[in-house]
């Protein structure tokens, strides 16, 4: 079926906008399904398709008003007179749905991969985005075994985490509480969830960004999902009267984190909470206070990077955070990490998905609690906090791996300080420049492990601390601090006098301890990169924070060994880069001497 809605929808699409092409097209599964599952309907002619009120008077003996409420509303979101005026248009869209009609949709498995097609396709527009199927069952894989009796799904959309959940359950008893911004997305929600015999669906349209006391009870839900937005974050203040935050932080955090609070305020005691955030909501330094109040409180069970590129829309990589406010007793003061990003695999051009050895593994590993050690591991909560809580699963079990090395391991603040280039804005830039005696370095001069320092602006220190802490010296490592790609390179003798800009970072190796060339050679190596990963956030654009950059460990040495062997590495490079810029320099001499010749012949 798939496929034919695929032509379907492009084939509406060429007459109609897309949220047109898809209103139409599920108030035509809607009614096609209701149509097949009903006695006596009389609209079994091929006149009777497609008209205005069909779904409202299909649903006419329904018991809840809210249904037919929904029908009337998804009914009157297409453009009726556009349809009845233009003559080619409704040819078209009679041609259209003739062949849905044929294709008798009974069961509600029929309805539900039609529905589901549909608004697949509408989100690779852009339009909306819905939740891949299969983080819809991941979730559902944990989520349905477990004992609750009331049930919410936070940022709904077509509530697909939440159908997945309640068609698992044993009971058609329970009640189904959906809450979402888009009236659109609430109104095929509850439509959907009553053809599928969900009829106690309570559907409302709410920002869940404002605190409004009347409708946010604490502690109501036994179970809460939700796929938070992804690309609309932003940072806003918190309201002094707002109950969801114990502690207002008196500064503005992003919004990932105001659906978290509000998600952990409606938990009941001995409730849980399946989330998925991006990975800035797990390192960010500014809601770190928030990821602390949680660890402290003992309410974070499991973290779960998924594989990258499972949305249809963006690449950005998700992580699963489980909450639970009741721990077993084994597990308490602890958080199992877990990361299935090699579990990916290509589902579409454009879309990956999970698979399914990636599924079993999470699922074993959080029912039994057992950790896998390839993929997972328990860290006492204690520990997180050593690390400024940060909840990244790569941080911890890269840290775990560094530990089993035969030579051992030493964090890197104990053998080098790491310092945060100069922040200067246009202004001070412009007053500086005049009478400059240093290159103000940034991230387009660091190229293919070199700095160029050509075209540099320059600039003089605006005070004499500047020196100290932002002058490049011999050996220094330097790295990107912030920007889309990661860049390193090592500074040479003789290098021009300069400073590093704001989005760069110096690494200066203390030689009593270690030597600057095997600790460049580690982070340029596939270890060193994934720890250095490991410590990034941001999803376009990469960060590292000097704090959490100080706490990765590298390979501990002998000491001779590590001065010898460093030197080696140094005296390489040097001859290296000699015998690169002679060849470069022959190259060019060649070149030149060929070109003349040919003007000459001329």
């Amino acid at each position: 079926m798939k496929d034919a809605l695929e032509y379907y929808f492009k084939s509406l699409s060429e007459v109609f906008s897309a949220e047109q092409t898809v209103c139409i097209l599920l108030c035509n599964l809607f009614s096609f399904y209701l149509e097949n599952n009903q006695e006596g309907n009389g609209f079994s002619d091929d006149t009777h398709l497609f008209y205005e009120g069909k779904l409202v008077a299909l649903l006419r003996e329904a018991d809840s008003y809210d249904v037919k409420e929904a029908a009337w509303t998804l009914e009157h979101m297409i453009d009726w007179d556009f349809i009845n005026e233009y003559e080619p248009v409704r040819m078209k869209l009679e041609e259209v749905i003739r062949s849905l009609h044929s294709r008798k949709i009974h069961t509600p498995e029929e309805l539900n991969e039609g529905i589901g097609a549909v608004l697949e396709f509408f989100s690779q527009d852009g339009q909306v985005m819905i939740t891949p199927e299969d983080i819809r069952r991941a979730v559902a894989d944990l989520a349905a075994p477990l004992p609750f009796e009331t049930m919410a799904e936070f940022c709904c959309g077509f509530s697909g985490m939440g159908l997945e959940v309640l068609r698992r359950q044993k009971s058609g008893t329970l009640s189904y509480y959906g809450e979402d911004i888009n009236r659109f997305c609430c109104v095929v929600s509850k439509l959907w969830l009553c053809l599928n015999g969900f009829w106690k669906a309570d559907i409302v349209s709410r920002n869940t960004l404002l605190y409004e006391a009347e409708k946010v009870r604490p502690e109501e839900f036994d179970l809460i999902l939700a796929d938070i937005p992804k690309g609309t974050n932003e940072s806003i203040s918190i309201k002094w009267n707002d109950q969801r935050f114990t502690v207002n932080p008196k500064k503005t955090i992003y919004t990932d984190w105001i659906f978290i609070q509000d998600i952990l305020y409606r938990l009941s005691k001995q409730g849980r909470a399946f989330v998925i955030v991006t990975k800035g909501a797990l390192v960010r330094k500014n809601e770190m206070e928030f990821r602390r109040q949680v660890i402290e409180k003992d309410w974070l069970e499991a973290v779960i990077t998924l594989p990258q590129n499972l949305y249809t829309n963006t690449n950005i990589g998700m992580e699963l955070l489980i909450f639970n406010k009741k721990k077993q007793s084994d597990n308490q003061k602890k958080v199992l990490f877990i990361n299935l990003s090699s579990f990916g695999y290509r589902r579409s051009r454009n879309q990956y998905g999970i698979s399914q050895e990636g599924l079993d593994k999470l699922v074993s590993c959080y029912e039994h609690k057992i950790p896998n050690e390839d993929i997972s591991r328990w860290v006492k909560c204690s520990e997180v906090g050593e690390f400024d809580y940060t909840l990244n699963p790569f941080f911890y079990l890269e840290m775990e791996k560094a530990e089993g090395e035969p030579g051992g391991n030493i964090e890197l603040e104990k053998i080098a300080s790491v310092t945060r280039g100069v922040q200067i804005n246009k202004e001070d830039e412009r007053v500086l420049s005049e009478y400059g005696t240093h290159c103000l370095l940034n991230i387009r001069n660091i190229e293919n492990g070199s700095i160029a320092y050509e075209d540099c602006p320059k600039i003089r220190e605006k005070s004499y601390a500047w020196r100290e802490k932002f002058e490049i010296r011999e050996d220094d490592i330097i790295l990107t601090t912030k920007g889309t790609v990661f860049k390193m390179a090592l500074v040479m003798k003789n290098s021009p006098p300069s400073f590093i800009g704001g989005n760069l970072t110096i690494i200066r190796v203390n030689r009593r301890c270690y030597h600057p060339y095997v600790l460049y050679e580690f982070l340029q190596s596939a270890e060193g990169r994934t720890k250095l990963e490991s410590v990034q956030t941001g999803t376009t654009i990469k960060v590292l924070n000097s704090s959490s950059l100080m706490k990765i460990t590298v390979p501990k040495y002998e000491e001779g060994t590590v001065q010898q062997v460093g030197e080696e590495l140094k005296k390489n490079r040097e001859r290296f880069l000699k015998k690169q810029q002679e060849l470069e320099q022959e190259y060019r001499e060649n070149k030149c001497s060929w070109m003349n010749l040919l003007k000459r012949g001329n």
